[in-house]
C-alpha cells in the first residue's frame, strides 16, 4: 500500500472561452491511496492495483469544489515478455451547481523485445 500526495497547477495569460473548461488558473492538491495485489504470488500472472485520491480543486474563475478520482488496473502476463491490462477510472469535480465528471476505459497491450 502506498499513501502521498499529488499536487497540479497551471496558469494560462488569457482565457478562450470556447465552450470548454479553460481557466486563467487552476490548482487540485489531493491525498492519494493505492494498493497492489498479485493473487498468485510475486512471480504470478495476475496483479490488481486499485486507486483513490481526495482533495479540492481551484480554478479562476469558477471558484473552489472537491475533487476526487479512483481506478481500478488489472493485468494478466500471458508470458515473459507479453502483458495484457484492463482499466477503469472515475474522476468527478461535480458540485449540485457546476464541475466535471467522466468515466474511463482502457485496454493496454504489452510487449518487449
Amino acid at each position: 500500500a502506498w499513501i502521498g500526495v499529488r499536487h497540479t497547477r497551471f496558469d494560462f495569460e488569457r482565457q478562450l472561452d470556447h465552450g470548454y473548461f479553460n481557466p486563467l488558473s487552476f490548482e487540485v492538491t489531493q491525498v492519494t491511496a493505492r494498493v497492489a495485489w498479485r493473487p498468485d504470488g510475486p512471480d504470478g500472472r495476475w496483479d490488481v492495483v486499485a486507486g483513490v485520491a481526495v482533495g479540492r480543486e481551484h480554478a479562476r474563475p469558477d471558484g473552489s469544489k472537491p475533487a476526487r478520482d479512483g481506478s481500478v488496473r488489472v493485468g494478466w502476463r500471458l508470458d515473459q515478455a507479453t502483458r495484457i491490462e484492463a482499466r477503469a477510472q472515475r474522476f468527478s469535480s461535480l458540485t449540485t451547481s457546476a464541475g466535471f465528471a467522466r468515466t474511463t476505459f482502457g485496454v493496454n497491450l504489452e510487449r518487449e523485445w
